[in-house]
């Protein structure tokens, strides 16, 4: 199986209620196919299918961990 990475960057918060990095943050993610993604967000978050991600969209996370 081919995984495609992708880097997501910015100065967003860390934590809950904690402040903004004053640092830029960088993650690696992996790319989740779209039809996976929807799956997981319709069964984890429990959204009906009209709040899933669209082809314009990009799904991306660790699923491990």
């Amino acid at each position: 199986m081919n995984i495609s990475k992708v880097v997501a960057t910015g100065w967003g918060y860390i934590g809950y209620a904690s402040p903004q990095s004053e640092e830029l943050l960088k993650v690696e993610l992996d790319v989740i196919d779209q039809s996976h993604c929807n799956n997981l967000i319709e069964d984890k978050l429990s959204l009906s299918r009209e709040k899933l991600t669209d082809k314009s969209q990009l799904c991306a996370g660790i699923l491990t961990g």
